[in-house]
């Protein structure tokens, strides 16, 4: 069970499949760090007068669903508005499952809110 597609992609394979996020966006702040496709974890630094934000992940393979704190979002589009409040985090967990059905990543990112 040889597979004849050499692991290309910075984030490799997971039982055979690649379900790394390609890029990820946010409409508000940037990430911190870079975006990796090994990088898990990031936080976003927020503006006060930010009140919510939105996360716009694009997975790998295309075959892949995509979700936002567990809700499905279609390749290339935003995530629902996430609320944010003053001097709070907000988290969004993006979750890249595999045509199997079974295989997942998980990538989080912590915004916060700067408070008066």
């Amino acid at each position: 069970s040889c597979s004849k597609e050499p692991a290309t992609k910075s984030g490799g394979l997971i039982n055979g499949y690649d379900i790394n996020l390609e890029t990820v966006a946010v409409s508000s702040g940037t990430l911190s760090p870079s975006f990796s496709q090994r990088t898990t974890g990031y936080n976003v630094d927020l503006a006060e007068s930010v009140t919510a934000v939105t996360v716009k992940p694009s997975a790998a393979d295309r075959s892949s669903r995509v979700t936002v704190n567990g809700e499905p979002v279609a390749g290339g589009d935003s995530s629902r508005p996430i609320p944010v409040a003053e001097g709070k985090t907000a988290l969004a967990d993006i979750v890249v499952t595999a045509p199997d059905g079974v295989t997942a990543k998980k990538y989080s990112i912590l915004f916060y809110r700067s408070g008066p």
